[in-house]
Order: structure tokens, then C-alpha cells, then sequence
């Protein structure tokens, strides 16, 4: 019986051992289910953080397509159970094409459920989708934050080529095996190289698949037997290719320098050291690695290099993994993770196959037979136990053949950022190499750019040459009409040429800096393979048939592509526009203004309008495409409270589906008087209620929540708010909860209930940790300054502030950043810094000139401040730059601030009457001024200058307001002191 599990599961078998620890097949004796345990072992570290990682992933979210987790602890020493589900879909050789057409349609669809919440699957293959044996199916394993929808999708279209035709397919391939037409075309749409020719959605890829009735007929699809499926020397033969693109076919000799990537790998720093080089990755690729470590040793001193970690993948090379381990320098310690059948059929001497590659090919062997995945967590237990030390080169190869995408990075992070049981230094140079489909992985990017904020000195990039591509790529360049590229899109095109169709490059475009001064893209392997296969009369035609192939249309939409992998869509959508394809105009521009949207980046979002209506202006535009545009025009035309937004947000709401018609009411709610608004956010929770989209209908609840308030009607806000947070609390949905849970800080922040918000600012960073939510960590962060400073505890808000506006700069969320910004200026007025203060909210007004919620608290502040100095007319001046904002929202809680404010500059030039009457209309918005020191001050003086001047009724009301706010702000001195003086001059 495995460790601290309840006596209500009994043992029936042992199973082979998981990849987190020892696994049993037991059985419920109060349901008498049969399930499946996952318990490691309480000495194994590693298998019980990873198995917590798990149970918490699968808290997130339940759905009936998942394998379901039917009890779980998290606790000292983990487990796990969920049902026994003893058969894959590679375990079944009959199969009816009905089958495994609901098979595949309810993976489609559990997957398109997951990507509407945010999640992604990361590894859908044979091995995941379970079965029971009555035909039912569930997918299996934890999902991934990092792997994008379109990830998802192509493992889905290859699990159902395996299941279709017995053979995984190539990229850019059509199946032999006969299949009819609509099936073949779906299956080519789903597995498309180009992420852009796939199915928008999984949800529409079921569609498509569902409505293939009858496509293969009533007879049962033979299958290969399920070690066949994973053996890839026991497949059909490959599928016949694709015609390749126009540029990848120009193919010549390379005129790159073998010797250049290697000769720089050499000039390693602190030569008198030690140098530690890590190898992960493929024999043929890696050939010219050890090829320059062995002339390292002679040429560059290098006999230093103690390791060499060596990850491989077995398969067809074999021999060669064998010949690159015999050729290492004899006093070169290899310490590896291959197969013991490798050892044995490469003829490597036993004394150079360590106890850690034995254990670590057992543990292999149990995990995943006949698979030839890195075994990156034994790795990394390994890595972590060695004393490595010194200037290193750490050599990163094919990254994307690892079991996950992700995990090849684990390694590189381990190495670089301190993991590891001794302290390393950041490498002199990394090498990294990766094929073409992986270059667009939000993990490559995402580490690369960790790599180089580490300190990285050099940052090389190997990929698989198509020989002198960079010159084709030159000659074609010259051609394109317009301004001449800039050195950034010429550098990304040279990339697109070398990695051929499969662009998604962002490399040499998307970053600058010392660390990328150098890059190459070459691999002399590759370069071999070309000469021999090109003769130059083959080399010469080639060129010939592809000059005759090429124009301007293909060109741009090249660099389109090539750009927007770079991170530039709405330069892509220039090129994009110039070859004439519509859709992909319409999607790169709803695409920038979508995440300038989600950043608050109102110049951006405007900016993609403008663009998009332009591009696609006139009768050719689709109307679902039109009706996306006019969405993001209105977004950007509410946002600046222009007139014409209404009716461009009605015609989007109109022409629409369900999502763009909810959506439409919210913003245009956002613009329009109070009836109107909520009849506009009756509509939206009607359509979303219609949709049955959930994640739609809580946007809608959201959204009422939010308007409530604004309104300052906090009774009707705390409800909708509670209402989306115990749904999303019974759905799991991490992120709806952490928006209500947002809301409700606001809520309290208004209310005074400042205890209570820090408490729940707590509970959402808690609930966030490990959800790589960055925006929603980072509001948390605003709402905590926020409150401490209300709270008079100006250090530890100045501690939140300075890294809060680094880390807005560092993810791209200047809205956030700008309200850091706006918090350290009122920090600064409140310590006595006022010239700073002031010049910062000078500032900050200007870059705010359509965000009226930044800018209008920036005057008002400013204008309080020069109040405080004694400059009347300036004061005079910003409070009318203020009003010229609010003015353009009829119910913006900053009102009743900004009356406030007024009144003040009226006392002080002693006009009794307005100072009542602008006193007494803030006095009516009393809720939506909330608890703020502003608030307090401006209360505090009209208190002094009533007493000063005799006038009574103003010293009664503003020393009313004046108690109860700074009660609220818990400045207990501050409100009896306050008290004292209203009590003393009414006497």
C-alpha cells in the first residue's frame, strides 16, 4: 500500500512507474470504481512538486471531455486518484470512421472549451486519449500555459492522420493513404505548417469534422498495432510532399563560412577556467558541436571541459550518437541519458557509459517504451545534484523534441537562474538550435528573452540552411515596391528564406542589444547535405523555375507573415494589404487592437482602427470581418467619448455574431446615461445567456458590476460582483475569479474598508501565483499602493511603486503604469516634494490626453497641489482642464473630487455662496467620493478657511464630511483634532 493514502483504496497491481512516481491500479471499496493511484515516494522531491502542479493545474478547471481527478491532496505527500482508464486510442487496431469521428469531434471540442478559458492542452497524441473500452474517450495529462491554440490544433489534426491512415503525418505533406475529398481537405487544413491556413478555432474544426457524415463508409479503419504507431522505422512510408514554396526551392551552396559559428563558439571568455558545455539534441545537428569541441581541446585550451551533458534523441542516428561518443577526447567525462540499446549497438566502451546514464535509461525504458522523448526531469535531478562552477558554454539544441516544448527550457532556466544546488555564472555564449516550427513558440520567445536580460554576452542562433537563401532573399528584395526595408525586415526575411515556409521568425527582428550583435544561421551539416545533393545544372534550373514563380503578391505576404511573427502586425498588415489578402488584413489588425485593448494602450488601439477601416474600406470587406473592424473603431471612438461611437458600436452589434454583439453593448454602456446603459447591458446579458458561452456571459456580468460602480450604487456592485465570483469558484475558472476578486478591492477601496481590500489583494496574488497572469499580478500590485497610501503608510507604498513601474515597463502595460506613476506623484505631494509632484503630474496630464480617468485625477491632484502653494490662477487653470475631461463622462466618480475642488478655490477667494452651493452639489455624490486623502485635505481646509470667515453652514457640512472621511482613512488624531475645531468655533 503506498504511503498515507486513505484506507478506502486497495491495491490491486503495480503499474509501470510515472513520470511523477510510482503508479497503482486500486480499487474504491465504498463504490467499488476501479481507479488509478499516483503516490511518489516521500524521499522524491521532484515527483511531489511536480504531482502538486498537477493537482493544482487540474483544480483550475473541470470539463467533461478531461480525465476527471476524483481525489487529490496536495499536502506533505501528495497523491492523486482519477478512474482507470486501461486503453489509449493506439491501443485499438478496429476502429468505425463514426468512432473516430465523436472521438475526434469531443477532443476538438473539449480543446476549444479550454482555449476560451485561457488554457491550452500542450500535448495531444495518441497516448492521452483515453478510453474505457465502451467507446467513451477523455484526454489525459496537465495543460499548458505556454503552447499556443494553434499547437492544439495541429496535435489534434495528427492524432486523428494517425488514427485515419496508420502513419503521423509530415509538415506539408497529404496523406497516401486514399481518403475521400472533404475528409482530406480538413485534415490538410488542420495540419497546415502555416498556423494562419489552420481552422480559426478548435471549435470550428469540430464543426468541419462533425459534418462529415459517412466520409470512410460503415467499414472499420485498420490500424497498425500500437507499437507500430510508435515506432517511427515501423510506419508506412512517408507521405508524398507538397510543392515547396518559390523561395525555399531557389537552393544553392552555401556561401556562409562553416568555420564562423564554431570559430566564436571558441572565443569563450576567462579562458583559465573551467568551461562546462551541455549538449541537448539530435546527432546530426550536434555532429558540428563536438566537431569544434574536439579542435577546442587543441586548438583553444580547452581541455578543461570536465562534462559534457549530452541529451539525445534515439532513433535512425543511432550509430552516430555512438560515433560522436567514441570520438570525444578520452579525458572528456560523458555523462548522458541514451538508451542502454544505444550503448550496445554503438560499441561504446562500458567505462564511458556512466551509473547516471544506466539509471537514467531505465527510467526511460519504464516511462515511456519505444518513445525517444528526453527525460528532462531525471536530467534535471542530475544537473541540479553536480557542482557546476566557472564561465560556461551552454549549447541548447533542438529544443523542440523534447517530450514538451517547455521542457528543454526547464534545463536552460536551471541553469541559468540559480536553481541549481551550487551557484554558476551566466554563460559567455549560448548556442542555441531549433528547427523551424519551433521559432514561434511563446516559450522560445519568452526564454530567449530571459537569456538575454540574464547577462547573456552572445546569443547565436543554428537552424537548417537552404543554401544561399540570403542572397535570393536580397535579389527579391530589391523588387518590392515602396520604401526600402529596414535593416530589421530585411534581417527577418533573410530568416524566412532560410527556415523556408514554416516563418515564424522573431528573431533578428524583434530584438536589439549587445547580447544579439551576433547571430548566425547556418549548420554545416546542412551545408554538406546540400552540395551533395545540388549539381549545378539541378541548381540552375531550380533558380529558373522559381524566378518564373515569383511576385510582388507572394513577396508581401512573406514579410507580412515574417512580421507579424515579429511583433509587428500593423506593419504586416501594410504587406498584408499589398497582396491582397483580405482576411489576413482583417486579422492582424483586430489582433493589435485586441492586446492594445487588453494593455490599455489607447494610441495603439486607434492607431489598428484607423488602419483597418482603411485597408478593408468599401462593399469587398466580409461582414463578419467588417463587423469585427467596426467593434475596435467604436472601442477606440468610446474610448476618446466621441459622438459617432453609438452608432458605429450599434451597426457592430447589429451585423455581428453573439460575442460582438455582447461586447458592443458593454462599450457602448460605457458611454451612454445611466437607463441607457443598463438597458444596453440587458441586452449583452441576454445575448451572452443566448450564446451559452460562459466565459461571454461573466464578461457581461462584469461588466454591469463595473458600471454599478462607477455610479457609485456599491450595494448593486458588491452583488454582481459576488455573483461572478461564486460562479467562477464553482467553474475553477482561476481567472474570472481573480477579476471579481479585482472588483471587489475596488469596491472596498471605495467603501473605506481598507482592511478588508488588503485582505483581499492577498487572497488574488495568492490565487494568482503561478497563473502567468502578469496584468492581473500587476493590478494587484496598483491596488496595494493604493491602499497603503490612503492608509498614510507612505514607505511601504514607495517600495510597491518603483519595481511596479519597471515590471509595467517590462510586460507592456503603460495604463498600469501610467496609475504607478500617478500614485508616485500623489506620494510625493504627500511627503512635501511639491515641485516634483507637480511636474510629474504635469507629465502625466499630457501623456494621458485620452485616458480621462488618469488624466482628470492628474489635474484634479495638480490643481490641489498649487491650491496647497497658494497659486490661485493655476489652480484655476487645471481644474478647468480636469472639468474639459469629465465632461465627456456625465457620471464619473471623479466628480464629486473635482466639486470639491472647486469649492476650495472659492473659498479661498472668499466667495461664500459658490463655495456652499459646488460644497453641497460633492456632498450629494458623498458615496462615490469613497475614502481618499484628497478628499480629506480639501474637506480639512474648507473647515480652516469657514472658521476663518465666520461661515457656518459651510464649517457644519465640511466638518461633517471632513470627520467621517478621515474615520474612514483610520487618521484617528487627525478626525479628533478636526472635531475639536468644528466643536470650537461653532462655540
Amino acid at each position: 500500500m503506498p504511503h498515507a493514502l486513505p484506507e478506502r483504496y486497495q491495491v490491486l497491481d503495480t503499474l509501470p512507474r510515472g513520470r511523477r512516481g510510482p503508479v497503482f491500479h486500486a480499487r474504491d471499496e465504498i463504490t467499488g470504481r476501479e481507479v488509478l493511484l499516483r503516490a511518489p515516494e516521500p524521499q522524491d522531491d521532484l515527483g511531489c512538486r511536480e504531482l502538486r502542479t498537477a493537482i493544482a493545474r487540474a483544480r483550475r478547471v473541470t470539463h467533461p471531455g478531461l480525465v476527471e481527478i476524483l481525489a487529490s491532496d496536495p499536502g506533505e505527500r501528495p497523491w492523486m486518484v482519477t478512474p482507470f482508464l486501461p486503453h489509449t486510442a493506439s491501443d485499438r487496431r478496429e476502429l468505425g470512421w463514426e468512432r473516430v469521428r465523436d472521438w475526434m469531434v469531443g477532443v476538438l471540442r473539449t480543446l476549444g472549451d479550454l482555449h476560451a478559458r485561457g488554457l491550452w492542452h500542450g500535448d495531444v497524441r495518441a497516448a492521452n486519449l483515453r478510453e474505457d473500452g465502451s467507446g467513451s474517450c477523455w484526454l489525459s495529462e496537465p495543460w499548458s500555459p505556454a503552447v499556443p491554440p494553434a499547437a492544439d490544433q495541429l496535435g489534434a489534426g495528427s492524432l486523428l492522420w494517425e488514427l485515419v491512415t496508420g502513419s503521423r503525418p509530415g509538415i506539408g505533406t497529404l496523406p497516401q493513404f486514399p481518403v475521400p475529398e472533404d475528409l482530406g481537405r480538413v485534415l490538410g487544413v488542420l495540419v497546415h505548417p502555416d498556423p494562419l491556413g489552420r481552422f480559426a478555432s478548435c471549435a470550428d474544426a469540430a464543426r468541419a469534422l462533425a459534418s462529415l457524415e459517412g466520409a470512410l463508409g460503415e467499414e472499420p479503419l485498420l490500424l497498425p498495432e500500437a507499437d507500430v504507431l510508435s515506432d517511427p522505422r515501423a510506419r508506412r512510408p512517408a507521405p508524398a510532399p507538397l510543392p515547396r514554396s518559390p523561395l525555399a526551392s531557389r537552393a544553392r551552396p552555401s556561401s556562409v563560412p562553416d568555420e564562423r559559428l564554431w570559430n566564436e563558439l571558441l572565443r569563450v571568455e576567462d579562458e583559465g577556467e573551467p568551461r562546462v558545455v551541455c549538449l541537448l539534441g539530435d546527432p546530426h545537428s550536434l555532429r558540428a558541436a563536438i566537431d569544434a569541441l574536439e579542435e577546442a581541446v587543441v586548438a583553444d585550451g580547452l581541455a578543461e571541459v570536465t562534462r559534457v551533458w549530452w541529451g539525445d534523441v534515439p532513433g535512425d542516428g543511432d550509430g552516430a550518437i555512438g560515433a560522436l561518443v567514441r570520438d570525444l577526447p578520452a579525458d572528456v567525462q560523458v555523462r548522458g541519458n541514451w538508451f542502454a540499446r544505444v550503448r550496445a549497438s554503438s560499441g561504446v566502451a562500458p567505462d564511458r557509459a556512466t551509473v547516471e546514464g544506466d539509471a537514467i535509461a531505465r527510467w526511460i525504458e519504464g516511462q515511456r517504451p519505444g518513445v525517444g522523448d528526453l527525460a528532462l526531469d531525471e536530467v534535471l535531478r542530475r544537473v541540479r545534484a553536480a557542482a557546476w562552477r566557472g564561465r560556461s558554454v551552454l549549447v541548447l539544441d533542438r529544443v523542440d523534441r523534447c517530450h514538451s516544448p517547455e521542457e528543454g527550457w526547464e534545463l536552460a532556466a536551471a541553469f541559468l537562474d540559480g536553481t541549481l544546488s551550487s551557484p554558476v555564472t551566466i554563460p559567455a555564449l549560448v548556442v542555441l538550435g531549433v528547427s523551424s516550427s519551433a521559432l514561434g513558440r511563446p516559450s522560445v520567445v519568452s526564454h530567449l528573452d530571459a537569456l538575454t536580460k540574464a547577462g547573456a554576452e552572445r546569443i547565436a542562433v543554428t537552424a537548417p540552411v537552404e543554401p544561399d537563401a540570403v542572397t535570393v532573399a536580397d535579389d527579391t528584395l530589391e523588387e518590392l515596391e515602396g520604401p526600402p526595408p529596414s535593416k530589421r525586415e530585411r534581417d527577418a526575411l533573410h530568416l524566412a528564406a532560410l527556415l523556408g515556409d514554416e516563418v515564424p521568425v522573431r528573431m533578428l527582428a524583434a530584438w536589439a542589444g549587445p547580447a544579439w550583435a551576433w547571430m548566425e544561421a547556418t549548420s554545416t551539416w546542412s551545408v554538406r547535405h546540400n552540395r551533395a545533393r545540388f549539381e549545378p545544372g539541378e541548381r540552375r534550373r531550380l533558380l529558373d523555375q522559381a524566378g518564373e514563380r515569383q511576385d510582388h503578391r507572394y513577396l508581401h505576404r512573406r514579410l507580412a507573415i515574417a512580421l507579424r511573427a515579429a511583433g509587428r502586425p500593423l506593419d504586416a498588415a501594410h504587406h498584408a494589404a499589398v497582396a491582397g489578402d483580405v482576411d489576413l488584413v482583417a486579422e492582424l489588425c483586430c489582433d493589435a487592437a485586441s492586446r492594445a485593448h487588453a494593455t490599455d494602450r489607447g494610441e495603439r488601439l486607434a492607431e489598428a482602427a484607423r488602419l483597418g477601416s482603411e485597408l478593408l474600406a468599401g462593399p469587398g470587406a466580409p461582414p463578419a470581418i467588417a463587423a469585427t473592424l467596426d467593434l475596435w473603431v467604436g472601442t477606440d471612438l468610446a474610448r476618446r467619448r466621441d459622438p459617432e461611437a453609438s452608432a458605429v458600436l450599434a451597426r457592430a452589434r447589429t451585423r455581428g455574431s453573439p460575442a460582438l454583439a455582447v461586447r458592443s453593448a458593454i462599450r457602448a454602456a460605457e458611454i451612454s446615461e445611466a437607463s441607457a446603459a443598463d438597458a444596453l447591458l440587458g441586452d449583452a446579458a441576454s445575448a451572452a445567456r443566448a450564446s451559452e458561452d460562459l466565459a461571454l456571459e461573466q464578461e457581461a456580468m462584469l461588466a454591469r458590476a463595473r458600471a454599478f460602480l462607477d455610479r457609485g450604487a456599491l450595494a448593486e456592485a458588491d452583488h454582481w460582483y459576488g455573483k461572478v465570483l461564486a460562479r467562477a469558484t464553482q467553474r475553477a475558472d482561476l481567472v474570472g475569479a481573480a477579476h471579481a476578486l479585482l472588483g471587489q478591492i475596488s469596491l472596498a477601496r471605495r467603501s473605506g474598508r481598507f482592511s478588508e481590500a488588503l485582505e483581499l489583494v492577498d487572497e488574488v496574488t495568492d490565487a494568482l501565483r503561478g497563473s502567468h497572469d502578469p496584468l492581473s499580478e500587476l493590478a494587484c500590485r496598483v491596488a496595494r499602493a493604493h491602499i497603503l497610501l490612503q492608509l498614510g503608510r507612505f514607505e511601504a507604498a514607495s517600495e510597491l511603486i518603483g519595481p511596479g513601474r519597471c515590471r509595467a515597463v517590462e510586460i507592456g502595460a503603460p495604463r498600469l503604469g501610467a496609475m504607478l506613476e500617478l500614485l508616485a506623484a500623489q506620494l510625493s505631494a504627500e511627503q512635501g516634494r511639491s515641485q516634483e509632484a507637480l511636474t510629474a503630474l504635469e507629465r502625466i496630464e499630457a501623456e494621458a490626453e485620452d485616458d480621462i480617468d488618469i488624466g482628470a485625477e492628474a489635474a484634479i491632484t495638480r490643481a490641489l497641489q498649487l491650491l496647497a502653494a497658494g497659486d490661485l490662477d493655476a489652480a484655476y487653470d487645471a481644474e478647468r482642464q480636469a472639468a474639459t475631461r469629465l465632461e465627456r463622462a456625465p457620471g464619473h466618480h471623479l466628480w464629486g473630487r473635482y466639486r470639491l475642488a472647486v469649492a476650495v478655490l472659492l473659498a479661498l477667494r472668499g466667495d461664500h455662496t459658490q463655495t456652499w452651493q459646488w460644497l453641497w452639489s460633492a456632498q450629494e455624490q458623498a458615496v462615490a467620493l469613497g475614502a481618499d486623502l484628497q478628499v480629506a485635505w480639501c474637506l480639512e481646509r474648507l473647515v480652516s478657511v469657514a472658521t476663518e470667515r465666520r461661515w457656518g453652514n459651510v464649517l457644519r457640512l465640511a466638518g461633517q464630511l471632513g470627520v467621517e472621511q478621515l474615520d474612514r482613512l483610520g487618521q484617528e488624531e487627525r478626525a479628533r483634532a478636526l472635531r475639536d475645531q468644528v466643536a470650537a468655533a461653532r462655540g
